[in-house]
């Protein structure tokens, strides 16, 4: 008689590969069910040391948390505001989606400041308009327009820095 003949019943083929069959229920839940209905947090990758526990939101594409160019605008803003790279922790929305939760858990921000990202893509249960300051959980956020629109060398562009200004100098007391 060959192997080749051989015909098991289900239930044997079932005790030889206990530990390598795969249940069709266990492929239907969903990551809330495995986790015990908590997600399970990766740490945010960010740039700077978050001395002064401000955090800075952007939403860009591309291989780095923030290209130079962007870079070069932001430094110009955090010089203004009298603060360095090292004072803030710069996150990008892009590459690793942010929410309110585990951002707060991670970094403790003091100041969230949203470059084209509204309140609600964070998971923050209310919703404001840009360039108006707003507290919740005490944490003071800002949603602003993107850099890309910020950093114009137009009109457009100069009249969304002015905003910008002033809403930074009431968030730092410039």
């Amino acid at each position: 008689m060959s192997l080749e003949h051989i015909i098991l019943p289900p239930s044997s083929i079932a005790a030889l590969y206990r530990n390598t069959l795969v249940s069709i229920s266990d492929l239907d839940l969903s990551e809330e069910k495995k986790t015990g209905g908590l997600k399970e947090h990766i740490p945010y990758r960010y740039m700077g040391e978050n001395r002064k526990r401000i955090s800075l939101l952007v939403n860009l594409p591309g291989p780095e948390i923030l290209a130079g160019n962007h870079l070069q605008f932001l430094t110009r803003i955090l010089e203004a505001c009298k603060l360095k790279i090292d004072d803030v922790a710069i996150l990008n929305h892009a590459h690793q989606p942010v929410s309110n939760t585990s951002l707060k858990k991670q970094l403790n921000p003091e100041s969230v400041v949203m470059f084209g990202i509204t309140p609600p893509s964070i998971e923050l249960p209310l919703n404001f308009p840009v360039f108006k300051l707003h507290g919740y959980d005490s944490v003071n956020y800002l949603a602003v327009p993107s850099i890309d629109q910020l950093n114009q060398n137009n009109e457009e562009g100069k009249l969304l820095k002015s905003k910008l200004w002033v809403c930074l100098r009431q968030l730092f007391n410039v």
